[in-house]
């Protein structure tokens, strides 16, 4: 289901609008956490003339076709396609799901669409005009244009949640090697999941939580980015109201010995503190 077309509906709003709501959330969330923000925060729906012209150059080069209305990557023109999460075509098969199979114009049942102007969403808010026809880009051609556009054909570090290495930075690697012949990241970083309870997140159990729930039960904000740091991000986390108060006191003895030491009733040493920031940063460094 297209889950922006279906809260808008719900809520009869536009998906410009709900859109908007959530970015406007997510920086307000970012100020609170006091995490800074990106030098640069772009719309993807601003960036469609940019997404053509990656497209069009993989069909020049051979690595899509035109089927159906549709444009599709071919992946059977990109060599070690699977590399970043070892899957095979064998092991493929097995996990097939059923909406693979449904597209009857694919030479291939995983080869991705870069271009609908066909697609199963009839009622499709959002379109553009392209060479096709009018349409919408598929769901991974922004990622590849726009790193291009903004950090170059290959930058250093790709990060991302860890449900998107098959498929979604997949195929974003097979976009950009087939557009410009490089891989578009040395170094691929995944972060695990955020488990409630022992469990998933999910509205349908309701224990989805949001900030705002953390600060209405007395918590500062930065109490859940001091509980985050409990953990690695390649290993699950797991969320629970005892961890939240636990870290409450871990972030208040933190600041409590921090003004001891700038008031100079527990003076540490310029050596110690040296010592641990060397620590620190070899640390931070060597794995994000």
């Amino acid at each position: 289901e297209d889950k922006m077309s279906n809260s808008a509906k719900k809520e009869g709003k536009t998906a410009q609008v709900i859109a908007e709501f959530y970015t406007k959330k997510f920086l307000e969330d970012l100020a609170k956490l006091n995490i800074k923000k990106p030098e640069i925060i772009e719309k993807a729906t601003s960036h469609i003339n940019d997404y053509i012209k990656v497209i069009e150059t993989l069909l020049e080069k051979g690595y899509a076709y035109q089927a159906g209305g549709n444009i599709y990557f071919d992946i059977s023109k990109m060599p070690n396609y699977y590399q970043l999460s070892g899957r095979t075509e064998e092991n493929q098969k097995i996990a097939v799901r059923d909406d693979v199979t449904h597209d009857l114009y694919k030479k291939n049942p995983y080869d991705f669409v870069l271009w609908f102007t066909k697609s199963k969403f009839e009622d499709q808010e959002q379109k553009w005009d392209s060479p096709w026809g009018v349409g919408y880009p598929g769901w991974h051609i922004e990622c590849s244009a726009m790193g291009q556009k903004y950090l170059g054909e290959q930058f250093d570090i790709h990060t991302g949640g860890i449900d998107l290495i098959p498929t979604h930075h997949e195929n974003e690697i097979a976009q950009s090697k087939g557009a410009c012949g490089k891989i578009p990241a040395n170094y691929w970083m995944h972060g695990e999941y955020l488990l409630i309870d022992g469990g998933k997140m999910s509205k349908s159990l309701g224990n989805v939580y949001l900030l705002n729930d953390i600060i209405k039960r007395g918590y500062d904000p930065l109490v859940y980015r001091m509980f985050t740091y409990t953990g690695s991000y390649r290993n699950k986390i797991n969320f629970t109201w005892e961890g939240i108060e636990a870290n409450s006191k871990a972030l208040i003895k933190l600041r409590e010995g921090y003004q001891k030491h700038l008031n100079g009733g527990e003076n540490v040493s310029c050596e110690i503190i040296n010592e641990f920031e060397e620590k620190f940063h070899k640390a931070i460094n060597d794995d994000l």
